[in-house]
């Protein structure tokens, strides 16, 4: 119930009551949130290394200091065969594990997530609109965090995407947004003209740079990256 703050010999003695009792699994709760990834490694090992192979055990992580995902990744780390998770970290007081961001820290870090992760966001975010849960600001369900405006950045993703994403969406089942208005700058204007094989002289990324900017003011909201590049497109080859 609360083995992270528990001693290790008394859960070693327990988790042999299970085995010798013929029990098959045994949960190991961080029930307050209480644990650091350090204490989780050190109560995972030490019974893991008492009945690993003859009881699967779990980690069990609560997120009232906000390290439920970083815990859970460590019992696995450690030795751990499963993790307790819920979508979005759905739970009593500050909530459990979520499940997103376990599977995608897990998948980045190489360990085997037996999961379609593929389906991993669509899957979350429909049973999120289900409990009608807001989880915009959320990691790797949000939409923001794949959503890139700002100048630099977008000139930058334009090369390579990996510049400012720490994983692939599509990996995962979502999808990248790259926007262009007021704050795209010539790097981000020069992108586009080169994807679309235009000469980006200087004269041309200043006006498709303008044509952008009167374009997003119109509408007023940023344009997506196919739009931009048919504004800027159609403004230099006229």
């Amino acid at each position: 119930m609360d083995a992270v703050r528990a001693d290790n010999d008394h859960l070693r003695a327990e988790a042999r009551v299970v085995r010798d009792a013929g029990g098959r699994h045994v949960t190991l709760a961080d029930t307050t949130g209480a644990g650091d990834p350090e204490a989780v490694r050190e109560t995972v090992a030490a019974v893991t290394d008492e009945v690993g192979g003859e009881l699967a055990v779990t980690i069990h992580t609560h997120d009232d200091m906000g390290v439920a995902t970083a815990n859970a990744v460590a019992g696995v780390e450690a030795g751990a065969d499963s993790v307790d998770a819920t979508v979005g970290g759905v739970g009593e007081r500050a909530g459990n594990a979520p499940l997103e961001e376990v599977a995608v820290l897990g998948s980045e870090h190489g360990d085997d997530v037996a999961l379609e992760l593929t389906e991993l966001v669509p899957a979350c975010r429909e049973i999120l609109d289900a409990l009608d849960v807001d989880y915009e600001g959320k990691p790797v369900l949000g939409r923001e965090g794949y959503r890139h405006e700002s100048g630099l950045h977008t000139a930058a993703m334009l090369r390579e995407p990996s510049t400012y994403e720490p994983f692939d969406p599509e990996r995962y089942g979502a999808q990248r947004e790259l926007l262009f208005g007021r704050g795209t700058g010539r790097g981000g204007v020069r992108a586009l003209l080169d994807a679309a094989g235009l000469e980006a002289t200087d004269e041309q990324v200043a006006i498709g740079r303008e044509a952008l900017r009167d374009a997003a003011a119109e509408r007023g909201e940023p344009l997506s990256r196919e739009a931009a590049a048919e504004v800027v497109a159609e403004a230099v080859e006229s």
